[in-house]
């Protein structure tokens, strides 16, 4: 239930407005598991055969009312206002997908493993004739150190590794769609501008998807664990590689199709990388112990192809500052692309001004940063000292590009530093476009220039996110035992947390981490978009822990 009073500034709620809205959701799952286990050769080889089925099926219904201009300006319902300013809505969806699905693992003295799995889906949310796929996967794992040990390569357990395995899996994972996308939605609408304006009118927002096909991911991954110095160090390094194809994309199609988005078949998805995870303790005595924790990772996400011939696929609806850029995936470059606008440029990169002598801002967006970073560090340490703890956690990022908005704003309105020369003249270094002649005329700096014109400039507005960031410390202590005793008190802990205390970067906007959209926005489109955002808190917590 949401109320605008009278007198708010709303436009076109000035004398008050109501909304109320009643949702109803309901999942409905059934799974059903049977499961044989048998070892063979006196326990060498063991073995397990899962089989199932799952159901899931979801309803989702909603009514919202909707009405303005309150009759009484003092009392908020829905039955108090002007009878042609009342609105309802009604909605729903429904989706069921039914799955079969078989697991096999096998192993030979706890040394080698293999599982072997597979599932077939059936989807309401596609097509008939594509609704059943199947998805399998294979994975396998040796402890290096105990086959080593049973064939008589090396003895007993070594001081120096005492602990080594190896692992890999291929996958292959079906995803079905959203439901209701396969046919045109329409309106009912009480327009003025159709033929029938109490009808039914065709959603030309977007349009249906009759032959959609479901979408799969190939993902292969190896890695390998170790332990070393009677388990000091903890090493688990991991590569993967991931192909999604017949992805299916929300995207925007041309203004020929009679629509503005639809859902596509056709995307393909690279993605690449490695995660290193590093643990040890170089200090373990009666009264005090240093452990420490890092894990380094990178990925790089490309887009192979896209369906028809689009170029790009803006990732949502999440544009910055009058849409001078958006988060957008490149046929041929990262999915993490920064989407525009730019000045217009000859193929030599020369500006191409206007005969006024003025640069052009390029009516096609292009390609101005990639926001995926090149390396993500996180660096624990930990110190134990008889009853007291301290530790904190250096979160960095390395690379990847930001887009100031904030600035973009700040320019628009005059109040940033790179408007203080306005009002001056300068000669732009380029040619004029309609006759080709190197330019030699100065313009004025005025204020079109700066909110039009400068603004257009995307490029000036990309920065390097790189930080370093002091996560959290936190400092606690641990009451004795003995002092416990009497109060019946199994443990008490006082503790001191600080978090995101201290921030390094060359950034010059309000926070490198902040996102145009927030959690409101689904996807990747906002992320690395700098929107007149605000920056991370920085916190103190106090508290203790108890327990009886």
């Amino acid at each position: 239930n949401s109320v605008r009073s009278a007198g708010t500034v709303i436009g076109g709620e000035e004398r008050g407005a109501i909304t109320e809205t009643d949702r109803f959701n309901q999942i409905t799952t059934s799974t059903l598991v049977a499961t044989l286990s048998k070892s063979f050769g006196n326990r060498l080889f063991n073995t397990s055969l899962a089989l199932g089925h799952n159901v899931e099926s979801a309803r989702n219904t909603s009514a919202s009312w909707y009405g303005r201009d309150f009759i009484v300006p003092t009392f908020a319902s829905i039955n108090n206002v002007v009878q042609n300013q009342r609105v309802v809505t009604t909605g729903g969806s429904r989706r069921r997908i039914v799955g079969a699905f078989a697991d096999f693992n096998a192993d030979w003295k706890s040394i080698i493993f293999l599982n072997v799995r597979g599932r077939n889906d059936w989807s309401s949310t596609l097509p008939v004739n594509n609704r059943s796929f199947f998805y399998p996967s294979v994975s396998t794992g040796i402890i290096l150190t105990d086959l080593l040990q049973e064939i008589g390569i090396t003895g007993k357990e070594s001081s120096f590794l005492p602990y080594a395995k190896l692992r890999a899996s291929w996958t292959r994972v079906g995803k079905d769609a959203p439901p209701h996308i396969l046919g045109n939605t329409y309106f009912n609408t009480t327009n003025s501008f159709t033929a029938a304006p109490r009808g039914f009118i065709v959603n030309v927002f977007a349009f249906g998807a009759p032959a959609l096909r479901p979408e799969f991911t190939n993902a292969f991954e190896t890695g390998l664990e170790m332990r070393l110095l009677r388990g000091k160090i903890g090493v688990d390094l991991t590569y993967y590689k991931m192909s999604t194809d017949d992805q299916i994309l929300f995207t925007r199609v041309p203004p020929s199709a009679s629509s503005f988005i639809s859902y596509l078949n056709g995307g393909r998805i690279d993605n690449e990388g490695f995660e290193l995870m590093l643990n040890a303790v170089p200090v373990r005595s009666q009264n005090f112990n240093w452990s420490l924790d890092f894990n380094l990772s990178r990925n790089k996400s490309i887009v192979v192809e896209l369906p028809g011939t689009l170029d790009r696929v803006e990732q949502s609806d999440a544009s910055v500052d009058g849409f001078t850029a958006q988060g957008a995936g490149f046929l041929g470059e990262s999915l993490f692309g920064i989407n525009g606008d730019v000045w217009k440029r000859n193929a030599d990169g020369v500006l191409l001004l206007n005969n006024a002598g003025y640069p052009q801002v390029d009516p096609i967006k292009r390609l101005i940063g990639d926001r995926n970073p090149d390396y993500l560090i996180g660096f624990t340490n930990s110190f134990n000292y008889k009853n007291f703890n301290f530790s904190f956690l250096w979160d960095i990022r390395l690379g990847g590009d930001i887009y100031n908005a904030t600035e973009s704003a700040l320019v628009r309105s005059g109040l940033s530093t790179q408007t203080l020369n306005r009002g001056t003249t300068m000669v732009f270094d380029g040619i004029i476009e309609s006759s080709g002649e190197t330019n030699t005329t100065p313009v004025a700096l005025d204020q079109n220039y700066y909110q039009v014109i400068h603004r257009g400039n995307g490029p000036q507005f990309v920065e390097d996110g790189t930080w370093y960031r002091l996560r959290y410390v936190t400092l606690s202590y641990r009451v004795p035992q003995s002092l416990l005793k009497r109060a019946k008190v199994q443990n008490l802990e006082l503790y001191a947390t600080g978090r995101n205390l201290i921030l390094i970067t060359n950034y010059s906007g309000v926070d490198p981490e902040v996102s145009s959209g927030g959690a409101g926005v689904g996807g990747t489109g906002s992320m690395g978009m700098d929107n007149l955002g605000i920056p991370a808190t920085r916190g103190m917590d106090f508290g203790l822990r108890l327990s009886f």
